[in-house]
């Protein structure tokens, strides 16, 4: 059984955790992932600037961080996905969707990740953009927030 917690810090968002851990599982049950922890953060800018800096040494902001923490072939499948609500908010706004919508879309990409898909060419951002609408069609988004 693969666990999903959902925290939420620096930020007034309500997540509703039972839809979001459906969401997760579902992806990660596609990606072969059976056993393992997943935890989605919700936080600020000033969070994934730092993360960002820290780990990717890039002083720039971004949307979402995926880290996958299980490093042997065996171990227990585990990921901390980290979304920041501000870019979330910036970038519903470019893309003209709402918060919600942004914010699933979020989940699932950094899911992906985990389950080693990467968008570092065209063709791999069509891929993953492809399997986020996948998974963004089969769930309602406004069903992931209160």
């Amino acid at each position: 059984m693969t666990r999903v917690r959902t925290e939420v810090v620096n930020t007034d968002l309500s997540p509703n955790t039972h839809a979001i851990s459906e969401l997760a599982t579902s992806i990660l049950d596609d990606g072969g992932v059976q056993l393992g922890n997943v935890t989605v953060i919700f936080s600020s800018d000033k969070m994934l600037h730092d993360l960002k800096k820290q780990f990717f040494h890039k002083d720039e902001y971004t949307d979402v961080i995926a880290f996958k923490l299980d490093e042997a072939p065996g171990e227990e499948f585990e990921g901390e996905i980290y979304i920041s609500v501000e870019r979330a908010l910036e970038n519903a706004g470019i893309f003209g969707v709402s918060l919600t919508s942004e914010l699933g879309r979020l989940i699932c990409h950094g899911l992906l990740h985990l389950l080693g898909y990467n968008d570092d060419t065209p063709e791999r951002k069509a891929e993953m953009r492809k399997a986020e609408n996948k998974y963004l069609s089969l769930f309602s988004a406004d069903k992931l927030f209160s």
